[in-house]
């Protein structure tokens, strides 16, 4: 099972999940997926200032822990030479395991910090701590 790219208009089915988990899946980019009699899970691939960004990454409730998220995640970055992210904290193991590196904000090129800060992303908001990450 490989993600596959899929048009934004395909994601509609789910966009209300997307929202109610803290996602704008109006907001342009490839949209890739892995699909198994449905959605299972999703991602976006964003240009910023020539840096591609990934975001968005959702694994549908009833198929989270089986490997949706990592097989997706794994097709993306295969095809990239580096690939940057902003998660959560208590989310950075997963993405270690998939050759992510922390790498702190300063490592961050300017134009990503500065749509991070526009999206509330950084500074961290006061109950959990985000991190910058890269691959490879």
């Amino acid at each position: 099972m490989q993600p596959v790219r899929i048009e934004r208009a395909r994601i509609n089915g789910i966009a209300a999940k997307l929202r109610a988990e803290g996602f704008d899946p109006d907001i342009e980019g490839e949209w890739y997926a892995i699909i198994e009699t449905g959605i299972r899970s999703v991602a976006r691939v964003r240009q910023i200032a020539g840096h591609e960004v990934l975001d968005c990454v959702w694994v549908h409730p009833e198929h989270r822990s089986i490997g949706f998220g990592t097989k997706l995640i794994i097709g993306i970055v295969d095809e990239r030479e580096a690939l940057w992210l902003i998660c959560d904290e208590d989310i950075s193991k997963f993405y270690d395991r998939l050759g992510f590196r922390t790498l702190g904000v300063r490592a961050a090129p300017e134009p990503l910090v500065a749509h991070w800060n526009a999206r509330g992303e950084l500074p961290s908001p006061e109950d959990h701590k985000h991190v910058v990450m890269r691959r490879p």
